[in-house]
């Protein structure tokens, strides 16, 4: 079972006849020579409106091109989730005797630091994040004194589930050791008074 990803910035500009489609294509890699076993094509619109709940698809025709009847199926589970403006608080789980610091920086340029020592990893490191940056990755960074001892990424768009009272966790997975994060996503509005 292989899991594939994919970014879909603008569902609107893949509409044609008030559906959105995803073509499937099986290959068979066996001899390295990646043959096209077949392709079949998906309505992506149950998906889109699932709100980041796991979608099964079963029973899904992959027809060779050229041919018009197949014995070949597969099935595929597919999510959906939707990219959101505001703003997430991470919240490292850190050891004082392990590390003195995490640096968790952005690819548009935004970055904090968190002393393990005081209160800033439980007081929360706040991120910005908008159309510009949905894509990206968080960089993360373990130090003792000024000396990088463990770093790896977390990929943003895995951070904008869930809502500011629940709090989900992501780990970094990382050379030496695994950093957990817990992070809550405040989704932008606006307020009347």
């Amino acid at each position: 079972n292989d899991v594939v990803s994919f970014d879909l910035p603008c569902p609107s500009r893949y509409l044609v006849g008030g559906d959105v489609k995803l073509t499937i294509a099986i290959h068979d890699d066996k001899n390295n020579d990646n043959n096209l076993i077949g392709e079949s094509c998906i309505s992506l619109a149950s998906i889109l409106a699932s709100n980041g709940n796991e979608i099964e698809v079963k029973d899904i025709k992959v027809i060779k091109p050229g041919d018009v009847t197949t014995n070949t199926k597969t099935n595929l589970k597919l999510v959906f989730r939707g990219a959101k403006v505001g703003m997430i608080k991470m919240h490292p789980k850190l050891s004082a005797t392990e590390y003195t610091r995490v640096f968790i920086s952005l690819e548009d340029g935004q970055s904090k630091t968190a002393l393990v020592s005081t209160s800033d990893t439980n007081n929360g490191l706040d991120f910005w994040i908008d159309p510009t940056n949905w894509f990206g990755f968080f960089s993360v960074q373990l130090f003792r004194g000024d000396d990088v001892m463990a770093e790896g990424k977390l990929r943003l768009l895995d951070c904008i589930q869930g809502s500011e009272q629940e709090k989900t966790s992501s780990i970094v997975t990382m050379p030496s050791s695994d950093l957990e994060i817990e992070h809550s996503f405040f989704e932008a509005g606006f307020a009347e008074i």
